[in-house]
């Protein structure tokens, strides 16, 4: 089957908005009721419409910023997962530990054991009182809100949850209560130092990933307010359409 004008122009708007082929695949699939697999869609998107590439048709794409935070980071936490969680809040993404393991070996060639904090690291975070206030290497502040057990010190690395929060995350809790695991709490200006409440704004991952794939962060905070709506009211209606036709 060819590809039909509508389905040029649904690729054509869309493209951007993914970081996978296998994302295109899947909601390009559902939008058409087609069976397209990632081969058709390389040969159609790149070499006839000229879309710019993604990288390996497994690949999930990185900017050059992220692969030098990952490569600065890498050695400064003890696991893939405190990766992850770092270089989410930092780029606003919804990246998997799985993601950032094959990211690291095998296509930056960072191999080997993370680098593990000393012992005396962890006993000084358990000394440390609650409501400590620390900033992390990624810029992100946190604060203490739980004791580390001491069965599991030596399991517990960097600002990790539940034992410290980003403080803005902390913040917004106290204020309306606590936040699901999919969903994170952005700065709308992109300031990170600004933590008023007007400033904090609490969405999903994926809507951050959108707005990240689109460059549609601002410091003007009612712009980036826009944009959020805009992805939340894209993915709310991408949810009835395939509750509705399957």
């Amino acid at each position: 089957m060819k590809y039909t004008s509508e389905m040029d122009k649904w690729l054509s708007d869309n493209w951007n908005n993914y970081r996978t082929y296998q994302e295109v695949v899947d909601d390009f699939n559902k939008t058409f009721s087609v069976d397209k697999n990632i081969s058709s869609l390389l040969q159609h998107c790149v070499k006839q419409m000229k879309l710019p590439k993604k990288g390996h048709p497994n690949y999930t794409y990185y900017s050059k910023e992220e692969e030098a935070c990952i490569r600065e980071l890498y050695y400064q936490v003890d696991t893939y997962k405190e990766l992850a969680r770092v270089v989410n809040e930092k780029f606003h993404n919804n990246r998997t530990t799985e993601q950032l393991r094959d990211k690291c070996t095998k296509y930056m060639g960072l191999k080997g054991h993370m680098k593990n904090m000393t012992t005396f690291a962890h006993k000084e975070k358990e000394q440390l009182p609650l409501g400590t206030i620390r900033r992390g290497q990624n810029g992100c502040t946190y604060i203490k809100v739980m004791d580390v057990p001491k069965d599991k010190a030596k399991c517990v690395s960097g600002y990790q949850e539940p034992y410290w929060l980003p403080i803005q995350k902390k913040i917004y809790q106290d204020a309306y209560g606590e936040i699901p695991s999919d969903k994170m709490v952005v700065f709308l200006d992109g300031n990170y130092e600004n933590l008023s409440l007007d400033n904090l704004y609490c969405t999903d991952r994926k809507v951050s990933m959108i707005l990240s794939s689109n460059r549609w962060w601002s410091e003007n905070k009612e712009l980036t307010l826009t944009a959020i709506k805009w992805a939340e009211l894209f993915y709310t209606i991408k949810n009835k359409k395939e509750k509705m036709y399957g």
